[in-house]
């Protein structure tokens, strides 16, 4: 448990980079993410910290850190800076609330999928509605709170169904190309 809390936090805190895109090109943003998966790839792996980073079956490097920044910097090739702040909100504050507060309390696990609880259901929504919320508005100066809070509590909706079925891909990669699809058809 402590692990996937650490593991969790680490998660969520990287979102903090997507600020920075509001300064970025778009070419600087897709490599600030190749970057990072450089660093999840080679330099985390030999790092001290990477035990409190990774769960028990990654034995040389975590393929979700990877898949994290990776389908990241996907969207950042083909979708405006706004896109792939909001698929990064979605997933860093939404999988990571799901997780943190599923496994923090009980709750009644959900009848499509019994390894997901309604309580992290609701984090992840919460939680992503929020974060996108933020950062939205701050990506992109033309668009209003008022304005932009249909399309991302829609996002964190489909985002968040998508997240809670039985699926065999990683939440990494399947929500934010979810978030990112659902942005881009709604803007």
């Amino acid at each position: 448990m402590r692990n996937e809390t650490s593991r969790q936090l680490v998660h969520i805190a990287l979102f903090l980079l997507a600020f920075l895109f509001k300064y970025l090109t778009k070419i600087e943003i897709v490599l600030l993410l190749g970057v990072l998966v450089v660093a999840a790839l080679v330099i985390v792996p030999r790092s001290r910290i990477r035990h409190r980073l990774y769960r028990p079956s990654d034995a040389t490097y975590s393929p979700g850190a990877v898949s994290y920044f990776a389908t990241l910097l996907v969207i950042a090739i083909f979708q405006p800076a706004w896109v792939v702040g909001l698929a990064w909100a979605t997933l860093a504050f939404g999988d990571g609330a799901a997780t943190l507060v599923g496994t923090m309390f009980s709750s009644n696990r959900l009848p499509w999928n019994q390894n997901k609880t309604w309580i992290g259901s609701i984090a992840f929504f919460v939680a992503a509605t929020v974060a996108g919320l933020v950062i939205v508005p701050w990506l992109n100066a033309d668009v209003i709170l008022s304005a932009a809070a249909p399309l991302v509590v829609t996002v964190a909706a489909i985002s968040a169904l998508v997240e809670s079925l039985p699926l065999r891909l990683n939440d990494n990669i399947s929500v934010p190309i979810t978030a990112a699809i659902a942005a881009a058809l709604l803007a």
